[in-house]
């Protein structure tokens, strides 16, 4: 089994191992899911693994952004492979501890209406339509930073620029790119977790969280990037002997 599948195996499990027997009202199913959830709020570890590996989904990027594709399908495959990964770290890891009340309702909507499923399955079932259009998103931003042909293309290449895809010859810049696009990916799948409607469950609502979502982590991006019309500071080169010392105040 690959070790994507087997990861996101073991999460279902965590999700089913204080789910085993159906709910019977509302307060004992938000009791049953909270009790689950104390698994992933754990410890501090599972988020310093997250952490850790930022730069590795960068530098598996970084590889296909060096590969030669047959066909397009291939590119999606790789891409959707990576975004799997990274939705089941960024989304479902703390699921309960990231949504809100609204969202929570939203939850246990799903896990209601999917009498009989894995309340797993229930959980991707319901959330479906948002994390679709979400990784399409993504998913297109990744492949214009690879250099594919993407339907509409031009309107990403501002999102490019801010992550500095621009200064792709340059190797280390574009490392720094693919660094950049792991984060826009996690806030965006954060943002959507933490936002979670009632309703996302409808197309138009599930639509409208995941362009927030993706829009909100791109300002961000943005926000950071440093501007190329900013003028550079100034700066002074001071010649000293040795054994002087020099004082430096910062204006």
């Amino acid at each position: 089994m690959p070790e994507d599948e087997r990861d996101m195996s073991e999460l279902e499990k965590e999700f089913e191992l204080e789910m085993e027997e159906e709910p019977v009202d509302e307060k004992e199913l938000e009791k049953e899911f909270e009790d689950l959830t104390e698994l992933e709020e754990e410890p501090e570890e599972e988020f310093e693994e997250v952490e850790e590996k930022f730069p590795g989904y960068a530098e598996r990027f970084f590889e296909l952004s060096s590969r030669e594709f047959e066909s397009e399908s291939e590119v999606d495959d790789a891409v959707n492979g990576l975004l799997n990964e990274m939705e089941r770290d960024f989304f479902f890891k703390g699921l309960w501890k990231k949504v809100k009340k609204a969202g929570k309702k939203l939850i246990k909507k799903g896990l209601k209406m999917a009498k009989g499923l894995p309340a797993f399955q229930a959980i991707k079932g319901i959330t479906s339509l948002a994390r679709g259009d979400l990784k399409g998103l993504l998913g297109s931003l990744a492949k214009a930073g690879l250099g594919a042909v993407v339907p509409g293309g031009g309107a990403i290449l501002p999102a490019l620029k801010a992550l500095g895809f621009e200064t792709s010859e340059d190797e280390d810049a574009n490392r720094d790119a693919w660094r950049n696009y792991v984060e826009v990916s996690r806030e965006a799948y954060e943002y959507l977790a933490s936002n979670l409607e009632e309703n996302a469950d409808d197309p138009l609502i599930a639509s409208r969280l995941a362009n927030e979502a993706f829009q909100t982590a791109l300002k961000g991006a943005s926000a950071a990037a440093p501007s190329a019309a900013s003028p550079k500071r100034p700066y002074r080169v001071i010649h000293v002997r040795k054994g002087d010392r020099v004082l430096i105040k910062v204006m």
